[in-house]
């Protein structure tokens, strides 16, 4: 069952099984974020209840001047999974804060995975911890992001105030 913000409580919003309303979270999600999907090559490898994972092959175009990857690309990447995890929920939450540490460079061919955990939820805000790791498993990047809830569901969009 996914949960929907109620003043400062969560209820329970449906019977649906929770893999199941971020699968569907996921589908919504990743089809409204196409561009960043698209152009910089992610693909969704896992979703679940509070986690999201997401992979890349660091491509020439995701290169630097230093001849690695841009630390904006893992930071898309980190930030993506951020997003995919945070609304696994069913309900459409964004970024209001990250955080992130780049421990070593990523080279072109390298395989770059983001795995977001969601550390605690609590009314509107919820906190998640993103790890980057290489193909060997050798960290990248790690991230420390908090989302807020905006008690719409997923795939409603934000309208401009």
């Amino acid at each position: 069952m996914h949960k929907v913000h109620d003043g400062g409580r969560d209820r329970e919003a449906t019977g649906r099984d929770p893999q199941a309303v971020a699968d569907e979270a996921a589908r919504l999600f990743t089809a409204g974020d196409q561009s960043t999907f698209r152009y910089l090559g992610f693909a969704l490898v896992e979703i679940a209840p509070g986690r999201g994972v997401l992979s890349f092959t660091v491509a020439k175009h995701h290169l630097n001047s230093a001849g690695v990857c841009h630390g904006g690309v893992v930071f898309a990447l980190a930030d993506s999974a951020l997003g995919v995890a945070s609304c696994s929920h069913g309900i459409q939450t964004l970024a209001q804060h990250a955080d992130i540490h780049w421990l070593r460079p990523a080279h072109e061919g390298d395989v770059l995975t983001a795995t977001a955990s969601e550390v605690s939820k609590s009314g509107r805000t919820a906190v998640y911890d993103i790890a980057v790791a290489n193909q060997d498993g050798v960290l990248v990047a790690t991230v420390r992001g908090m989302t807020r809830s905006t008690g719409l569901p997923v795939g409603a969009g934000v309208k401009k105030k």
